[in-house]
């Protein structure tokens, strides 16, 4: 009888552990499923900070994209951000292009950058006003000038275009 009370007691012992250890699983469980969100939340605003600042196009990055090609003398990558009316206003083509600029190099303009000013709402979303400064070394000196370009979201890809100047 006595060996009876002590199984039935064991019995109850090891249940009891049983469902202790099965409710600090639980918690563990529950606490890793915490500690996941709480570092998920601040990753995914990071995320969002860096894509939106270093990756995903704005009109800022294509004007300062446009004039860092200008000053690596890729004329091409820089040419390939222009639409009509403002691209048909630099020539007939990519060799006019490339030619007004090496004639201004040949006078002693060197473009080195632009920073962006301004980043103005148009009355339609996909336009934007951005002015700039343009910074160049005239025959040795340095020296700047202020512009402004529309810029215009291409629907299909995102990407921003220099579509006219107003300067």
């Amino acid at each position: 009888m006595e060996k009876m009370k002590q199984n039935k007691m064991d019995e109850m012992i090891s249940k009891e552990q049983e469902k202790k250890k099965t409710r600090e699983k639980k918690i563990k469980k529950g606490l890793i499923v915490l500690a996941c969100v709480i570092l998920a939340i601040p990753l995914f605003f990071i995320g969002r900070y860096f894509a939106v600042e270093h990756v995903l196009p704005t009109p800022q990055r294509t004007i300062n994209r446009y004039f860092d090609y200008i000053a690596r003398e890729d004329y091409e990558n820089a040419y390939a951000l222009l639409r009509d009316p403002f691209k048909a206003t630099r020539g007939e083509g990519i060799e006019d292009f490339i030619a007004m600029f090496e004639l201004s190099r040949n006078h002693g303009t060197v473009y080195k950058g632009a920073n962006v000013l301004r980043v103005m709402d148009t009355d339609r979303r996909s336009v934007k006003l951005v002015s700039f400064e343009l910074i160049m070394r005239e025959k040795g000196r340095h020296t700047t000038a202020n512009g402004a370009y529309y810029l215009e979201r291409d629907s299909d890809t995102g990407i921003w275009f220099i579509v006219d100047s107003q300067m």
